[in-house]
């Protein structure tokens, strides 16, 4: 690979990770700016970025025996029977964990996306396992849509703590009416976004200095890894295949634990929100206050504008009892919400 190549490589890593650029944005730029495709076309297809961002390659690292041939066809080994070659790194392993982990997310994103407006799409959460409740529409019957019923789903088999339906009818009101709490009173709103903030800093240093400490012991089973290759090929030490296999693969359990932590903190990082300026959320809070005590009523768009800027998060546990976190101080009391 001439040095130009390795640079646009470079740069497209970049694109996606740092630029914020989509795989379709990075195509269109690329092919705008007249850089030539690695088949030396002057355009650049989505499918082409994404091979590129997912080459292990550009990391250091190739394999051979990843396949067989069975019959005319060709199979894929399993991934432990791989043999990984050392090439020449071009791009930081971290900048190439942090384009996976995107792409993963980004992913999920898309599947889990939702059709059709829903309130807290993205907000409710489960405080057992943490993860998010799905949206779903129950039809009521066939061509009836104005009776269908909207609601926030949690599914086991998709690797949620349980099966559980909540109704939308039943939660969006009780959200909507503490937030309205909220915005009714000022001094509570700051107090909030002070404690929010001093908590969210606190628990991003400690998520960061964790990060820091694996990030270095990834480097050093990395290292025990190409370590561990060279002893392999060094005829001199007489390492055999299977000695070889059996420190490989404690070697890659190791990797594969360090990176499960690594792709966990960094989702949270990831997620955390950029907190907004208080005037922004006072002055905001202030245009709705008018709002609501005008008997204005405001659109579900508008209360979902209100919903994100406040980073609110819903919690709905198994025995129903509902609160609310974000850039705010919330209502101590709970409200039973009872599933489907």
């Amino acid at each position: 690979m001439v040095e130009d190549e390795a640079d646009v490589i470079r740069y497209i890593f970049e694109l996606y990770a740092r630029e914020g650029l989509s795989i379709r944005g990075i195509a269109e730029h690329l092919t705008d700016d007249d850089i030539p495709s690695p088949t030396g076309r002057s355009s650049w297809g989505k499918s082409t970025i994404t091979k590129i961002l997912r080459n292990e390659t550009y990391i250091g690292t190739n394999y051979y025996n990843k396949s067989k041939r069975n019959g005319k066809d060709r199979e894929q080994r399993a991934r432990e029977k791989w043999i990984p070659i050392d090439t020449t790194p071009i791009v930081d392993p971290r900048i190439f964990r942090e384009v996976q982990e995107k792409l993963r997310r980004n992913k999920a994103v898309r599947r889990q996306e939702p059709r059709r407006f829903y309130l807290l799409s993205g907000m409710v959460y489960c405080p057992d396992c943490g993860r998010p409740y799905a949206c779903q529409t129950q039809k009521a019957g066939k061509h009836r849509r104005k009776n269908d019923a909207p609601q926030y789903r949690h599914r086991s088999r998709e690797g949620h703590c349980r099966n559980r339906i909540i109704s939308a009818r039943k939660v969006d009101p009780v959200v909507w009416s503490r937030i309205v709490e909220v915005l009714l009173d000022p001094d509570n709103l700051r107090k909030g976004y002070e404690e929010s903030l001093e908590q969210q800093q606190a628990t991003t240093k400690r998520q960061r200095l964790r990060l820091e400490t694996l990030e270095r012991a990834r480097q050093k089973h990395e290292k025990k890894g190409a370590n561990l290759m060279t002893a392999y090929l060094d005829p001199d030490i007489q390492l055999t295949k299977t000695e070889y296999l059996q420190q490989r693969t404690a070697i890659e359990d190791e990797l594969k634990t360090l990176d499960a932590e690594i792709d966990e903190i960094r989702t949270q990082l990831a997620s955390v929100a950029a907190p907004p300026e208080f005037e922004t959320i006072e002055a905001f809070a202030g245009e709705v206050r008018e709002q609501l005590e005008g008997a204005d009523d405001l659109s579900p768009p508008e209360k979902r504008k209100i919903l994100e800027l406040l980073h609110v998060r819903v919690f709905i546990p198994e025995e129903g009892e509902l609160w609310l976190e974000g850039w705010f101080d919330p209502p101590r009391e709970r409200q039973s919400i009872t599933s489907r």
